[in-house]
């Protein structure tokens, strides 16, 4: 999929808030996203071996001139090491009282429940699939938020993204994502998926676009994603030519601060400042009648848009305080970030 495709804005109620979210994708990619592919593709070339440490141009080279590419892979060795010291010397949760009416029953029981949760979401094995998309790739990615699938009043849910995917503010220079403007993840989902996820009328917006595309990222002039296939020539089984159900949409998934006035609680023994949007009515009652006033503030909040190139799919404030996604970056310095494979191509 590219930037050129033709206006639908007739047609299939071509919208302005896909198109900022498209270009602002563009621009992330632009401004550095697509070189932090290719060299995040490099390195993983580096890590994996099995030929990969040597393009094809160089193995043509070497070939035609009669000599033999040869690959001594001492990083997957040296990564491997860093990854099992992680899991050996991995950090137990725990809790501490401190100050209030915290003690430490209270805190042992928050440790037990914590770490229940960790066990269920799988975050230790999460932990080191982002730590080694970090020491390989140079950044790995959490995506943290509630679920509901299985437990009507929700679990939390802990994902690894491919860190290809994931295009943090180009014009941001902190580690904490509450420093970064916005966050995007470049996603491709099936009709069935973008039904579940976001529901059936988000379905039938996207089915009646021309936005599917295959899913390999060529067109755009990306890095190909990993995955257990490979590219396949054109007339043979492909689902984005054949009908068969299984088209992929590129999904743009993205989150953004904004600083608007909004309807707020304030609580005047503690002071402190909830939005309204972010409270249960019942909640809100139990507040108002302990006391709690209400009154209209410019507050930072999170607004969460899902398109497609042409239609937006989902538009609404966000549930969470902080972006759901979680970075990790090996070593950072102000923007810049590397791993432990960057410095070891030789």
């Amino acid at each position: 999929m590219d930037d050129t495709k033709p206006n639908k804005k007739t047609e299939l109620g071509y919208d302005d808030q896909a198109r900022e979210n498209w270009a602002r994708f563009l621009y992330g990619k632009d401004r550095g996203h697509l070189q932090y592919m290719e060299q995040a593709r490099k390195c993983e070339g580096m890590y994996l071996g099995g030929g990969r440490q040597w393009n094809e141009q160089a193995k043509a080279t070497l070939e035609a001139e009669g000599r033999p590419w040869y690959e001594f892979n001492e990083i997957m060795p040296s990564v491997n090491s860093a990854l099992g010291y992680q899991i050996q010397n991995r950090m137990d949760i725990a809790f501490r009282p401190r100050g209030g009416d915290s003690d430490m029953d209270k805190a042992t029981i928050f440790g037990k429940v914590v770490r229940q949760i960790a066990d269920q979401s799988f975050l230790h094995w999460h932990e080191t699939q982002v730590y080694g998309d970090g020491l390989i790739q140079q950044r790995g990615y959490f995506d943290v938020r509630m679920d509901f699938d299985t437990n009507i009043k929700g679990d939390i849910h802990v994902e690894t993204l491919d860190p290809l995917d994931v295009v943090p503010d180009p014009d941001a220079k902190t580690y904490d994502p509450d420093g970064w403007a916005d966050v995007t993840v470049s996603r491709w989902w099936t009709l069935d998926l973008i039904e579940q996820r976001l529901g059936l009328a988000a379905r039938d917006k996207a089915e009646r676009t021309y936005d599917y595309g295959p899913d390999h990222g060529e067109a755009d002039l990306e890095t190909e994603r990993n995955k257990f296939g490979t590219t396949m020539a054109r007339g043979m089984y492909d689902a984005y030519v054949n009908e068969d159900g299984l088209k992929k949409y590129r999904i743009i998934d993205r989150q953004r601060w904004v600083y608007e006035l909004t309807p707020c609680l304030v609580f005047p023994d503690s002071g402190e400042i909830k939005a309204i949007a972010d409270m249960t009515k019942e909640q809100v009652e139990v507040a108002t009648a302990k006391g709690a006033v209400a009154a209209k503030r410019m507050r930072k909040r999170i607004r969460w848009v899902v398109s497609t190139y042409s239609a937006t799919l989902f538009d609404q404030y966000s549930p969470y305080e902080h972006f759901s996604i979680v970075p990790y970056f090996a070593y950072f310095r102000r923007g810049e970030t590397r791993g432990m494979v960057d410095n070891g191509v030789g």
